[in-house]
């Protein structure tokens, strides 16, 4: 998801609550938000292969890979997106209002998306309607 939409959704969820932080400090409650999520399960995106990828490793995996440590997010960028999983964007996004807000509903969302991406082995699991009709 781009993080215009992430900033904006992040914005919607707060609204009436706290308002953003600055774009540097949104990044790096987002940073914090992304390691949350690395910590609990395997995002897909980040999976590397030892000894042929170069990026730093968050943490290794079995059979010789390693989740990478995603890329910082740049909110001035209008083509960036959040460097993990789509499905795990609002884990995220949910994670990141609660470290504003101190709001444990919102830890408790974001707990929720991981288990599910971890129930679904990291597969997407919104069906599409015109797919099954």
């Amino acid at each position: 998801m781009l993080l215009s939409k992430i900033k904006t959704a992040t914005q919607y969820r707060l609204s009436g609550a706290k308002k953003l932080p600055l774009d540097i400090e949104l990044s790096e409650l987002f940073m914090e938000a992304l390691y949350y999520v690395c910590n609990r399960c395997v995002p897909q995106e980040l999976i590397r292969e030892a000894g042929i990828d170069t990026d730093a490793v968050l943490r290794n995996i079995e059979d010789g890979a390693f989740i990478a440590i995603p890329e910082t997010p740049d909110f001035t960028s209008l083509v960036n997106h959040l460097q993990i999983d789509e499905n795990l964007t609002y884990a995220c996004i949910n994670y990141v209002c609660f470290l504003i807000t101190f709001r444990a509903d919102f830890k408790a969302i974001a707990d929720e998306l991981i288990y599910d991406y971890l129930a679904n082995d990291g597969r997407e699991y919104y069906v599409d309607i015109q797919t099954t009709i």
